[in-house]
């Protein structure tokens, strides 16, 4: 049986980003300032231990579309970044758009094992959701090796309290809704450093789990 990985590579991939790419310039930012916030939280806890890491942090996007999230935090921060996509198509535009930044297509189970050791920050921006559920211990374990000892997490997807699934678009596929940072909080190395959750249109309170997003910033802290 297919994996939905295996969908988004073939052709999903593609129309997904054909129909972000005409999404509104608001709904494309979604979450961007959370993320900027928590990684100037990253550069300012470098700068308070006297820490000089900061100034050649690499970051790493899985999931990264079109490649402005990944753009402007090379920008805004000039750290090595990363980003990586299933689809071709996206990848291509990226690439083409933003030549500054290393992008490559692929998923978090296809990803280089160069990488491995060498990342600062991994970003999951809304893409654990339509990974195949058997895979996920596979992307705790990768992106584990992915990260260096003192690496962090950046995870937004559905804020969900409840573990569910929907139908993904008119398609055959599902997303899988669920608290994704227990995939890492169990484990000692890994601890919550701070959450924020927000709505894809607002700040607003609501109680549509389908509406409601949630952004962990999480350290890896290997002890000697």
């Amino acid at each position: 049986m297919k994996k939905q990985i295996e969908y988004f590579r073939e052709k999903l991939g593609d129309d997904y980003f054909d129909r972000m790419l005409k999404n509104s310039s608001f709904e494309k930012r979604i979450g961007q300032d959370y993320l900027i916030s928590f990684i100037q939280d990253i550069v300012n806890f470098h700068k308070e231990n006297n820490s000089n890491a900061y100034k050649k942090i690499t970051f790493l996007e899985f999931g990264c579309g079109a490649g402005w999230r990944t753009a402007e935090i090379k920008d805004k921060f000039n750290f090595n970044c990363y980003g990586v996509d299933p689809s071709k198509k996206a990848i291509s535009h990226a690439k083409k758009n933003y030549p500054n930044v290393n992008f490559s297509t692929g998923s978090v189970t296809k990803v280089s094992s160069k990488l491995y050791g060498k990342i600062d920050i991994v970003f999951f921006g809304f893409c654990l959701f339509l990974v195949d559920q058997i895979d996920l211990f596979e992307v705790a374990s990768i992106t584990n090796k992915l990260l260096k000892p003192n690496g962090h997490i950046i995870l937004m997807d559905f804020d969900t309290k409840n573990n569910y699934k929907k139908q993904f678009y008119k398609t055959n596929l599902f997303s899988h809704k669920m608290n994704f940072s227990s995939l890492f909080l169990w484990h000692p190395f890994y601890s919550i450093c701070k959450f924020t959750s927000f709505t894809h249109k607002s700040n607003n309170i609501t109680n549509d789990q389908d509406e409601k997003i949630g952004m962990y910033l999480i350290n890896k802290y290997v002890r000697g």
